[in-house]
């Protein structure tokens, strides 16, 4: 079972806002983060039900992955770790040289809905919250791997 944390809800606010529906997307990174941390605990305990694949370019939510599947006593091998092509290739190839099940993966489709999900995958990956940002900025190690 493939778990991926990206950044769809642009849309998805839009669109709940036009017809006048409650937004079905976390619109606040912390719970985002929560929520996506839980999934992917909830994912490992249920192994060897599924295998489990973590998408993510975020390096807190992929160290949480590796952390808690081993401390629930996975191996290594038990878990894949998932990253675009083209803005997850250095994350990728760190990953791969600490031994860890990486997989690159590139999306297909349409044109426009392709380039959509390159410029979401492009702002997500620039924001003002990325991590190594708030560590340039001073911000303490501590804080930055705090639980969300």
């Amino acid at each position: 079972m493939r778990l991926v944390k990206g950044a769809y809800w642009d849309h998805e606010v839009a669109e709940a806002r036009q017809h006048g529906w409650n937004v079905p997307v976390f619109t606040d990174k912390a719970a985002c983060d929560r929520n996506f941390e839980a999934l992917t605990r909830r994912l490992l305990d249920a192994r060897p039900l599924v295998r489990v694949a973590v998408a993510s370019h975020n390096l807190r939510s992929l160290a949480h992955a590796i952390a808690y599947n081993r401390l629930a006593g996975g191996d290594d091998a038990d878990l894949e770790l998932q990253v675009l092509r083209g803005l997850g290739d250095d994350l990728a190839a760190a990953l791969a040289a600490y031994g860890m099940r990486v997989r690159v993966y590139t999306p297909v489709g349409e044109l426009v809905a392709g380039m959509a999900y390159l410029v979401r995958r492009l702002l997500e990956n620039t924001s003002n919250e990325s991590f190594l940002l708030a560590q340039d900025q001073g911000v303490p190690l501590a804080q930055l791997l705090a639980a969300p």
